[in-house]
């Protein structure tokens, strides 16, 4: 087996590399020079389609090439300078991508008679989606981006903040080791569990200022941005580009809240387990059902078929082809990216990275990251390039429907007591965070868009007071509240960092997950389905991918079934502590 990535499926040497930039850069010449004859017949359009795509393939390539190399060493100067030299010719081809997108707007009529012929059909779904993204014209996209070059200093400053300037105190943890109070211990001591929590808020605070005037500049530039290009809002360009109906947010945001008495009973049984006469945030960070059990990467990989065996003897294979050929690098080294993340790339293998270290947690991790990789193995096998990458709603949920099978068949096959109710609490962290917390996040965020929209300053007491109130919304009254707690918003790096209005995708594509996987049990002829909605990769419209596997967005009685699985797991954790 390979436990590191094998990148010569890109390349074999940075010559052969290099040579491929060669041919890019001959290319972009090509089709730079005469950009206009594309758009004159539907010959030159079939053309410059076809031109474009191969320049954006071959760009795919030799960028990836170069930062798979810095995601493993983040060190290798040789390789940083090559990657530098590359991102000048992605700025290329964003531009003259850019023009070629223009002049599709500009000739959208003549273009649509173009796409009815047959030997141009295929590309009609990709050309829309240029059209639908691109109408607001060269001008606005010159000011977009002109607001765009003035604001881009935002995410370097928040990063610098949060991982240079902010200075967490070292305090005593309970066996009298100094660790950074960075987050709440995990203690079973509540001094300090209160104490670290406390002087972490502190360390927050002290930058409160500066960061909600980041937030601050980061909203006014989106609610712009999304003017210029003739959106509403924020929410409607995002909305657009993941392929959903605007109304579906607030819907599925209601239908939620409207299930809230659910996340407070959570908050009552955490409460009555710590037998505590008041109960605090920072005491969800009381240990409860402790299961000491180390997965080592072997016994890990047997868990991890075991769980998926559901999905077919090809998806099994595919994981062995993931050890067998470079696809995952599997443990942390000195200069490698921390996070575990997959490329969702055409070129090479579907590349994956994590820090492997022996814990469930990293079992976890591995297993949702071959939900990407596997996914995207179908999505380019049965694919060309134009419409592979799915998007990133699309993407999180082959991953979420790999976490919950690891659950059940963990809880199925659990030796002892002990080991049953650790899964058991994992589970309901799972539904806790991944829905009600993510609902938390996003009705704070919209609160923040509102109030901005009116050209109102928004300062930090304005994200404060917002942030505690959705908690007391989530959590209940069985939890008592303090000002510390107000603070916490600004460790959600998304709401700077990311596109705004999508944290709440992660909560709806947890509950299709959930949908799935019950599916999956009961009908054996569902997992055809499950392949082909894999395997579809980006050749339909959103909506039409999750027809496939009988999710209508237009009915959420699934997200009303996740509610209820939830609910049954809580009156399960309910028995026990009785």
């Amino acid at each position: 087996m390979k436990y590191e990535w094998d990148l010569t499926h890109i390349f074999k040497s940075d010559t052969e590399a290099k040579n491929r930039e060669g041919e890019l850069n001959k290319l972009i010449d090509e089709f730079s020079s005469n950009i206009n004859k594309y758009v004159l017949n539907s010959d030159n359009f079939l053309e410059g389609i076809l031109l474009h795509l191969k320049i954006n393939e071959y760009l795919e390539q030799v960028y990836c090439y170069y930062r798979r190399y810095i995601d493993l060493n983040s060190n290798d100067l040789d390789k940083k300078e090559n990657f530098n030299r590359i991102f000048k010719v992605k700025n290329k081809v964003d531009f003259i991508n850019q023009q070629f997108f223009d002049l599709i707007v500009e000739n959208i009529e003549q273009i649509n008679k173009y796409l009815d012929i047959p030997k141009l059909q295929k590309h009609k779904l990709y050309i829309n989606r240029i059209y639908d993204r691109n109408k607001n014209g060269k001008e606005k996209e010159s000011l977009k981006e002109n607001i765009k070059n003035i604001t881009s200093s935002i995410d370097l400053i928040y990063r610098r903040i949060i991982e240079k300037e902010i200075k967490f105190p070292k305090i005593k943890d309970e066996f009298g080791n100094k660790k950074e109070a960075r987050r709440t211990f995990v203690s079973n001591n509540r001094d300090i569990r209160k104490k670290s929590y406390k002087f972490s808020r502190k360390a927050l605070y002290n930058h409160i200022s500066h960061i909600s005037t980041l937030y601050d500049i980061k909203i006014k530039e989106n609610i712009l941005l999304s003017s210029i290009q003739g959106f509403n809002s924020p929410e409607d360009k995002n909305s657009l580009e993941s392929e959903l109906p605007h109304s579906l947010r607030k819907q599925f945001l209601n239908k939620i809240v409207e299930n809230i008495s659910v996340s407070h009973m959570y908050s009552s049984l955490r409460k009555k387990i710590s037998m505590l006469d008041k109960f605090y945030v920072y005491d969800f960070a009381a240990p409860i059902f402790n299961f000491n059990k180390k997965y080592e990467l072997e016994e890990a990989l047997v868990i991890i078929k075991n769980s998926l065996n559901i999905l077919g003897e090809e998806y099994i294979e595919k994981i062995d082809n993931a050890f067998l050929n470079g696809w995952i690098d599997i443990y942390p080294k000195e200069g490698k990216r921390f996070d575990s993340v997959s490329m969702i790339t055409y070129c090479g293998v579907p590349y994956a990275t994590l820090n492997y270290r022996d814990d469930f947690f990293s079992m976890r991790c591995l297993i949702h990251e071959l939900g990407h990789s596997i996914h995207s193995s179908y999505a380019k096998e049965n694919n060309d390039f134009e419409y592979f990458e799915y998007n990133l709603f699309v993407a999180e949920i082959s991953s979420f429907v790999n976490e919950q099978l690891l659950f059940d068949y963990l809880k199925g096959n659990a030796k002892t007591e002990e080991e049953k109710r650790f899964i058991l609490r994992e589970n309901i962290s799972y539904y806790q965070n991944g829905i009600f917390f993510q609902i938390l996040l996003s009705l704070f965020e919209d609160d923040m868009y509102e109030k901005r929209k009116n050209d109102k300053v928004l300062e930090p007491n304005d994200f404060n007071a917002s942030y505690l109130k959705y908690q007391k919304i989530i959590y209940g009254n069985d939890i008592n509240f303090i000002k510390e707690d107000s603070y916490d918003w600004i460790l959600v790096p998304h709401f700077i960092l990311n596109e705004p209005f999508y944290i709440w995708k992660y909560a709806l594509d947890k509950c299709i997950a959930l949908y799935i996987v019950k599916k999956l049990k009961e009908d054996s002829g569902y997992l055809n389905k499950y392949l082909n909605f894999l395997k579809a990769g980006n050749s339909m419209v959103t909506i039409d991918l999750l027809n496939i596997i009988d999710v209508d967005l237009n009915d959420l009685s699934f997200v009303d079934e996740a509610i209820i699985e939830y609910k049954e797991l809580l009156n399960e954790l309910e028995s026990i502590i009785k």
